[in-house]
């Protein structure tokens, strides 16, 4: 499974070059220039950033240099790291947007080879719980992979996000095992998914779909708590995966979630997921994901996602 942008390293920008990943509305690569300490390069920075967040978010590579097609990359140029920080990258970004844009992450790459000493800035920007201002007073998106100007319809959708609850995922593992059982070389715990509405606004109606990458499912019991999709397997983006949905307070019906209240969906009488790592799968695992979605009534799809390593052992 693809890995978050916070979690690339130098061979996942090399494999978008060689890939010739375009640019599209959630990616724009910028040469190492586009960082400079004149006034205009950091309004471009800043107007970039904030025209992702008023969008539906993105990642903005600085040190990757388009060739003769415009969006397409062709190398890695590198970024002087003692010239343009993170610290600054950051700082830059910070001000004069208004308001500040939350949850914004910045990766420094170190490159290798002929741009060994340099490095590559990713920058993972979420979408905004409202709309954002640029440093001219203009509010940018993303449109035909460029930053055009919001029409002023687009302005009050933005704002009016905050209407829309915001349900997030808290995954783990409870009652694991302390170490890998010393006949069949496996290790289990019982999956643990904790919804919390940390908006707002109350959801009347939630759904979760929880994908499980095959091969790592041990016994399950649903009692009509959960609906498991029937059959062998679910391929989704070239994997197979278990799937699994859970509406909110079934089977005694749907019940709103509150803002401030958490609920967990296996709660180990009415269901509850028992997963299973073989050790020899360990490596594997660090590649292979669990991905929830989160409906929650108007609110756009919340996504999760979590390695299967992670989920057992915590984060690399």
């Amino acid at each position: 499974m693809p890995k978050e942008p916070w979690e690339w390293e130098e061979a996942d920008l090399k494999f978008l070059i060689t890939t010739q990943e375009p640019e599209s509305l959630t990616l724009d690569y910028k040469a190492a220039g586009a960082l400079a300490k004149d006034n205009a390069k950091r309004d471009e920075i800043r107007k970039d950033v904030s025209a992702f967040a008023n969008s539906t978010g993105g990642v903005i590579v600085y040190g990757i240099a388009e060739g003769a097609t415009a969006g397409i990359p062709a190398t890695l140029d590198g970024v002087e790291p003692a010239q343009f920080s993170s610290e600054w990258l950051e700082q830059v970004i910070n001000s004069n947007i208004a308001p500040r844009i939350q949850d914004i992450r910045i990766k420094s790459i170190p490159l290798s080879g002929p741009q060994a000493g340099k490095v590559a800035y990713v920058v993972a920007i979420p979408q905004g719980h409202t709309a954002h201002q640029g440093p001219d007073k203009k509010f940018y998106k993303r449109y035909n992979f460029q930053n055009v100007p919001m029409e002023y319809y687009e302005i009050i959708d933005a704002m009016n996000r905050t209407d829309s609850p915001r349900v997030e995922i808290e995954m783990g593992l409870t009652d694991r095992d302390p170490k890998y059982h010393p006949t069949n070389n496996t290790i289990t715990g019982s999956l643990s998914v904790k919804l919390q509405n940390t908006g707002e606004r109350v959801a009347q109606a939630v759904s979760v779909q929880i994908w499980v990458p095959d091969g790592y499912i041990g016994a399950y019991s649903n009692a009509n708590h959960l609906s498991l999709q029937r059959g062998t397997r679910i391929p989704r983006n070239g994997q197979n995966f278990r799937g699994y949905i859970y509406y909110h307070k079934q089977p005694h019906g749907l019940f709103p979630l509150f803002p401030n209240v958490s609920h967990e969906v296996f709660d180990g009488n009415y269901a509850f997921l028992r997963m299973t790592l073989h050790r020899d799968h360990e490596e594997i695992a660090k590649n292979d994901y669990i991905i929830i979605e989160v409906y929650a009534d108007n609110a756009p799809v919340n996504t999760f996602r979590k390695s299967i390593y992670e989920l057992f052992f915590g984060a690399l």
